[in-house]
């Protein structure tokens, strides 16, 4: 399936936001098993649920493979990944008919905030206008950022 997405990164007054807007919010621990430029293999425990995810390609439209898998097949894979786990904490809000998601990341990434929308069309990808409401808090967008495609 193709995720069309878009990604930002946020300064640390988006807390602030978080605080006063309706937000639901869950932990996140992920890892990954493979992480290249072209494909990625993460592992994420979501609230109490498991998954696989596959990823193909860069940028904003790329190929995702996600499975809902069990908990012991989380583990297993545990010992095969690069580097430590990534924790952080992922609020939902919804803003003219989009829902956004903001990853407010623990240490060692703590001052580390990135939010992605995804769309359902390359048109509506296109045609997209960042809500002035929260251009305050975007520091740039990093949609094509290859620095942080595996965040």
């Amino acid at each position: 399936m193709k995720e069309i997405e878009r990604k930002y990164l946020l300064n640390r007054s988006i807390l602030e936001f978080l605080n006063t807007t309706s937000t639901s919010h869950k932990k996140i621990t992920q890892y990954y098993i493979k992480a290249t430029l072209n494909k990625s293999v993460r592992f994420r425990k979501y609230g109490s649920q498991y998954y696989k995810c596959i990823k193909y390609g860069t940028g904003g439209i790329r190929e995702e493979i996600e499975e809902e898998i069990p908990q012991k097949v989380y583990k297993k894979n545990l010992k095969k990944r690069i580097g430590r786990s990534i924790k952080k904490v992922r609020y939902l809000f919804t803003l003219d008919s989009y829902e956004y998601s903001v990853d407010v990341y623990k240490k060692p990434l703590e001052d580390l905030y990135v939010m992605e929308l995804e769309f359902e069309s390359m048109t509506a990808y296109e045609n997209f206008v960042l809500p002035s409401v929260l251009k305050v808090y975007v520091e740039k967008e990093v949609t094509e950022d290859l620095s942080l495609i595996h965040i």
